[in-house]
């Protein structure tokens, strides 16, 4: 019987996630374009950004931050459609991710959602990374770095790094 009860307790867990429906949350725009213009005027005294790179950020629907020290490496990349981004960028034994989303999980039974912004500015070590989630202009973004060494790379094995690229975020892009 106990069997049961857990099968069927994990047949309705799963039922509930597949009948969540997704959301997308709402980005102050003039706050972003405000930013945005400020920060063109910065860069437009140094180098142009990775060919394309522009492009892709303003084909995504929300604010599109790039660590400032390594905005124009060539190989950095960006990949992003619709609500979504995320961008790599590979360091020498160690690579920087950066992660925007603007969409959540709402259950479609609740009153309330279920979605959290992502409110306190928190660096983690698990698992070989540091990573930080953070709430900019009612969007998500997740920042994180892995190294090929985590045990032996003081970028993984202490937040300072993650902190001062934190610090530096750009915003290049994005629209509404």
């Amino acid at each position: 019987m106990k069997n049961f009860i857990t099968l069927v307790s994990g047949f309705l867990f799963v039922i509930s996630i597949v009948s969540a429906e997704p959301k997308v949350l709402v980005i102050d725009w003039p706050v972003t374009q405000k930013l945005k213009s400020s920060m063109t005027v910065l860069s437009a005294r140094s180098m142009p950004y990775p060919s394309g790179l522009i492009d892709k950020a303003n084909a995504v629907h929300l604010p599109v931050y790039l660590p400032s020290a390594y905005a124009y490496q060539e190989t950095l990349q960006m990949v992003g459609e619709g609500d979504f981004y995320t961008v790599t960028v590979p360091l020498s034994a160690a690579t920087v991710f950066i992660t925007g989303d603007r969409t959540y999980q709402q259950d479609s039974n609740a009153v309330t959602s279920v979605s959290t912004l992502a409110k306190e500015l928190s660096f983690i070590r698990a698992e070989g990374m540091v990573s930080v989630d953070f709430n900019r202009h009612g969007a998500n973004y997740t920042l994180s770095i892995e190294c090929d060494q985590p045990d032996d790379d003081q970028r993984c094995t202490q937040t300072r790094f993650l902190q001062q690229v934190y610090a530096d975020l750009v915003l290049i892009g994005g629209q509404p």
